[in-house]
């Protein structure tokens, strides 16, 4: 099975990146070639921690050093920022919303995740990059200068109270995502 450990997000929140994505679809229509695979609303996310394919016999011995991560966040507020893409907003493969998150509660659960992890083999494969993915482009393009992604409106706060384990199935429409076990922060 496919596995992730994950901040899911609100109602609220995923509602407001439904805006925000369709704010963007209209800014970006007419882009010639442009084709993009948008991330369902049910599915937004912030990805902590890819873990990739797992053998379920090996999910007890992961679950075990995620229940011993102890961080005091409570007051943690991570907001939203701005539209953005991997590798450039220029020429996009990744569109995401770039996160703020002042008491750095992502990047301390990141870090806490991967020491924990990688006794058991778990290696992380990119630098941590706090986000939200909206889409993921399909063919190559250049997004024009003309079109300013900057106005769109990407104002939204949330206190995270816990962190997840995921499995990822792949079908045909698209990926469905199902919390094997909830951290609740201390």
């Amino acid at each position: 099975m496919r596995l992730f450990v994950s901040i899911n997000l609100p109602p609220e929140v995923k509602n407001k990146l439904t805006i925000i994505q369709q704010e963007l679809i209209e800014n970006i229509f007419g882009v010639k070639n442009l084709v993009v695979k948008w991330e369902k609303k049910e599915n937004f996310h912030i990805t902590i921690f890819f873990l990739g394919e797992v053998q379920n016999s090996k999910i007890k011995e992961i679950i075990f050093p995620l229940e011993n991560i102890k961080l005091d966040k409570k007051d943690s507020q991570i907001v939203g920022k701005g539209i953005n893409a991997f590798p450039h907003i220029r020429t996009p493969r990744v569109f995401f919303v770039d996160l703020i998150d002042k008491s750095n509660l992502l990047l301390d659960l990141y870090k806490e995740v991967s020491k924990s992890l990688q006794p058991i083999g778990f290696i992380p494969d990119k630098k941590f990059h706090n986000h939200i993915t909206l889409g993921r482009v399909k063919t190559y393009v250049k997004i024009p200068e003309d079109i300013n992604l900057n106005r769109i409106d990407c104002s939204f706060q949330f206190k995270p109270e816990k962190f997840n384990l995921m499995q990822s199935t792949l079908t045909p429409e698209g990926s469905i995502y199902t919390t094997i076990k909830e951290f609740y922060f201390s």
